[in-house]
Formats: structure tokens, sequence, C-alpha cells
């Protein structure tokens, strides 16, 4: 059953305007302290407790923030702004993921992937064919059809490539070269896996 008490999504209407000119809010809800997101016709917006824009930016989406930064999608781009509407990266991208807690986020444009943080700055310059999440401190990236494991600082681990890869969890990575399985820790250090 639906609880209607937690739908943020009603219709509120400015009394002082012709019936014409009526200003239909579509959703508001919570966006940080103080700080509400709007979405009114086809646009949403940052407003204050009163519902008074903060700036004058609107955007065809934005999402809740996720450890302090949130996505905004402006003209088929996504972008980042922090809890008060900065935008942190002023570099568009066509795929954006959330902000996971240890402040890296994965973006795409033309069709490769990166990381930025939180100041929007990339780490590791060149794109890969894809990337995936860091876990402890370590992501697994593909490039030019081979794997390797790369540190938060964008730096390989290892100077091997490998055939396959998988995520690292409990301090080691495991990764395929040959046909063969191996286990490889946090320094690179690599042994065949039984």
């Amino acid at each position: 059953m639906i609880s209607f008490s937690k739908i943020k999504s009603y219709f509120k209407i400015k009394e002082d305007k012709p019936s014409e000119e009526k200003e239909i809010i579509k959703f508001e809800g919570k966006f940080s302290e103080n700080i509400k997101r709007i979405k009114k016709g086809d646009k949403w917006f940052l407003a204050d407790e009163k519902g008074e824009k903060i700036n004058d930016k609107s955007y065809d989406y934005i999402d809740t923030p996720s450890n302090n930064i949130a996505r905004v999608k402006k003209n088929g781009k996504w972008y980042y702004i922090d809890n008060y509407g900065e935008e942190i990266a002023k570099e568009g991208f066509d795929v954006a993921r959330r902000f996971p807690q240890d402040g890296i986020a994965r973006v795409k444009s033309k069709r490769k992937w990166f990381y930025i943080d939180k100041s929007g700055s990339h780490i590791a310059k060149d794109g890969f064919d894809y990337a995936w999440k860091f876990s402890e401190g370590i992501a697994a990236v593909k490039k030019d059809g081979k794997y390797y494991y790369i540190n938060r600082n964008g730096i390989p681990i290892t100077k091997d490539k490998f055939d396959d890869i998988r995520e690292f969890h409990g301090g080691k990575g495991y990764v395929k070269k040959n046909n063969t399985w191996y286990s490889i820790n946090r320094s690179g250090n690599i042994k065949e896996f039984h």
C-alpha cells in the first residue's frame, strides 16, 4: 500500500495570479539543509524554505545529493553541484554516476570513462573503455581490450595487463591471464589462484 505521507509530489497554486497563469509545482522535496529541490513545469531548481530560488540556475533534473554532491542534467549532459547549488565541474558528461563515500565518481564522455573527485578534477587523465567503482582504494579498468587495476591517484598497481578481472574485495583482486586465474594484492604482487 502506498504511504501518501511519503509522497512529496503535489500541486501548489499561487493565488495572486490569474487562473491562466497558475504556477504548478510538480515536485518539492528536501535537497540539503534549508534547501529544497523543486520541479515546476519541465524545469528543476533549488529554493530556500520559502520556495524562493537560491540562484538563477534551472535544470532538466536535479538528483538527491550523495555524499554532499548531486547530479544535475541540463541539455542532455550531466553535471555535479554541491549542497549549496554551486557547480563543481563545468564539464558536462554523457553519463555520471553518484558520488560514493570514497569521493570518486565515474563519468563517461565521448565514449570514454573517467574518474573525478569532489573538486571536479580528473583522476588519471586518460580515459578507459570501462571503469569499475573503487573498492578498498583500488579500481579495475579496461583499456584497449586489456584489464588492470589503478589506485586512487590513477596509477596502475602493476605493469601487467590481463584478459579478465574482478573487483577488489578482502584485500585481493582476481585476474585472468592465458586461461589462468591469479590473485593480486594492493601492492601488485601476483600469485596463482587455486
